[in-house]
């Protein structure tokens, strides 16, 4: 496992795990997270679809869905996810508001919170700074 997560690193990503028998902890995210989160992106993919014919490479089709993808997440915010886990509750046993704060704080190093809505340069240029352009056929795990 920790070749894995080396590889990861190496291409930037971070490896958090949850501890055993508390996976509902992520339910808060699931629901006030990436439910409205795959909603906006369908319309928006639906929406980009119909307006834009898609590149024919794929290299371009790749990034073309991706920086629609990034799009999408540019209004989630540290406070979108902390209002998520607000709303479902306390916890017990497996985590604390605490423990909370410090997965958002150290989840924090992508940091889209600056940029506007409306303003996509702003956006792509935060989120593609930190992102490492190779094909995911490439990376060996």
């Amino acid at each position: 496992m920790e070749s894995v997560q080396g590889a990861l690193g190496d291409i930037g990503t971070s490896v958090h795990f949850v501890p055993p028998g508390c996976t509902g902890v992520a339910q808060p995210l699931d629901v006030g997270v990436m439910s409205p989160l795959k909603k906006h992106m369908q319309l928006n993919s639906a929406q980009a679809a119909v307006l834009n014919e898609l590149p024919e490479n794929w290299v371009k089709r790749r990034r073309y869905m991706f920086d629609q993808a990034m799009l999408t997440l540019a209004p989630i915010t540290p406070g979108t996810v902390r209002n998520a886990f607000d709303r479902a509750g306390p916890y017990f046993g497996c985590t604390t508001s605490s423990d909370v704060q410090g997965m958002l704080d150290e989840a924090s190093l992508l940091n889209v919170e600056d940029a506007q809505p409306n303003n996509n340069e702003s956006v792509q240029g935060v989120i593609s700074d930190g992102v490492h352009q190779i094909p995911a056929e490439c990376i060996a795990v």
